[in-house]
C-alpha cells in the first residue's frame, strides 16, 4: 500500500523523536557520571507538571527538579560538594539500555523505558551513626569515612515532550533494582533505607520501592514498556497517579 508524503513525513519525523529521546538518555548518563548536575536542569521542560521520581522520594515541578540536582545532590562546580568526600574518589555510572520508545502519532509527545546496569564508587561517610542527618547540615565531628564499591542496577520510565522544538524529558521514574557490595551476592542486597538518601526536598513516596528476596514476585508491569499511541491526554500512565 502506498502511503502519501505527508504519513511519509509524519513517520520521519517520529523517527527523528525516538533518536532524540535516545540521545537525552544518553546525556544524563554521561553527565551524572561527571557530576554536572546543573547541565541537567537543560534537559527539562520548564513545565508546572513535570515530575521527578527517585528511589527516595519524589519532586514536583520544574522548581522541584531543581531543588532534585541542585539542593539534594549539588553541581561538582559546588564548594560545598568539592569539600564533600564523596567527591574525590566518586565514580558513578549508570548505562542505558534495552529501550522500548513509543512516539505519538500526533508527534507532541514520547514514552520510553530503559534497564540501567550501573556501578557507584566512592569514599562515603557512615551516616546510620547519624540517622538525623540531612544534606546541607553541618558535617558531624569524628565522622567516619568508609569505602564504599557496589553494583547499583536499576531502570527508568520516561514521558517526554516537544517544547519549543525540542524534545525535552516532563515525567522521569526511577526504580532501584538492587544495590549491593561487590563482594556480596546480589541476592543479598540489604534494603535501601531513608538514611540512604539524607535529602530535604522530596516528597514520600506513595508506596515502597519493590525488593527482591526469596518470598517476593518480579513486578508484571513496572516499567510498563509503552505501546503505540495517537495523544498522551489519551493514553496518561497509571503510575502517575499518586504523585501529586
Amino acid at each position: 500500500m502506498s502511503r502519501t508524503y505527508e504519513e511519509l513525513k509524519a513517520g520521519f519525523e517520529r523517527i527523528e523523536a525516538a533518536q532524540a529521546c535516545r540521545n537525552l538518555m544518553g546525556k544524563y548518563s554521561y553527565l551524572h557520571t561527571a557530576m554536572r548536575n546543573i547541565d541537567f536542569m537543560n534537559l527539562w521542560a520548564n513545565r508546572e507538571d513535570d515530575i521527578l521520581a527517585m528511589p527516595w522520594g519524589y519532586y514536583l515541578g520544574i522548581e522541584g527538579v531543581r531543588k532534585c540536582y541542585l539542593e539534594d545532590h549539588g553541581d561538582r562546580s559546588d564548594p560545598m560538594v568539592q569539600a564533600s568526600p564523596i567527591f574525590k574518589g566518586g565514580m558513578m555510572m549508570h548505562a542505558m539500555d534495552t529501550a522500548v520508545i513509543e512516539v505519538a502519532k500526533d508527534g507532541k509527545t514520547a514514552k520510553g523505558v530503559w534497564l540501567s546496569p550501573g556501578h557507584e564508587s566512592c569514599y562515603i561517610p557512615d551516616f546510620s551513626k547519624f540517622p538525623d542527618w540531612k544534606k546541607g547540615d553541618p558535617l558531624p565531628e569524628n565522622l567516619e569515612i568508609m569505602s564504599s564499591c557496589e553494583w547499583a542496577w536499576s531502570k527508568y520510565y520516561v514521558d517526554f515532550i516537544k517544547e519549543d522544538g525540542e524534545w525535552k524529558f516532563w515525567k522521569l521514574r526511577l526504580w532501584p533494582i538492587y544495590k549491593t557490595d561487590f563482594y556480596v551476592p546480589w541476592t543479598q542486597h540489604p534494603d535501601m533505607d531513608e538514611v540512604d538518601f539524607p535529602f530535604h526536598n522530596h516528597k514520600a513516596l506513595p508506596e515502597p520501592n519493590w525488593a527482591w528476596n526469596k518470598e517476593t514476585v518480579y513486578p508484571a508491569g513496572q516499567p510498563e514498556p509503552p505501546v503505540p499511541y495517537e495523544h498522551y491526554e489519551d493514553a496518561v500512565p497509571k503510575l502517575w497517579e499518586s504523585f501529586v
